[in-house]
């Protein structure tokens, strides 16, 4: 794995930061879409994947860190199918998604 660059982001959750970088995997992590280290409070998303797929992996690898930082214990089936819910209702909700940018 190596870093593309610079943090693509800092987000703030639950007050604490977390850097979200764009890492190429080596060819024996080719199915590694994104993961969140609770030691450096980082996100690494998956360069070689579509935007898309990207952002439906941040939305996935914060509810790891949600997880981390409250000090729960989900399984990885519910992180996925919550943060799958999650991506669905901003997607399927415009009006939503402008009153949250207004």
């Amino acid at each position: 794995m190596t870093d593309v660059g610079s943090p693509l982001m800092t987000i703030k959750i639950l007050g604490v930061p977390i850097k979200v970088m764009l890492v190429k995997y080596g060819e024996e992590d080719d199915s590694v879409y994104g993961q969140y280290d609770p030691e450096t409070y980082t996100i690494e998303l998956n360069a070689d994947s579509s935007p898309l797929h990207q952002k439906i992996t941040l939305v996935h690898e914060i509810l790891h860190v949600i997880e981390d930082l409250l000090g729960l214990e989900m399984e990885h089936k519910d992180v996925y199918s919550i943060s799958q819910t999650a991506w669905g209702i901003a997607e399927d909700n415009k009006e939503l998604r402008e009153w949250f940018n207004a």
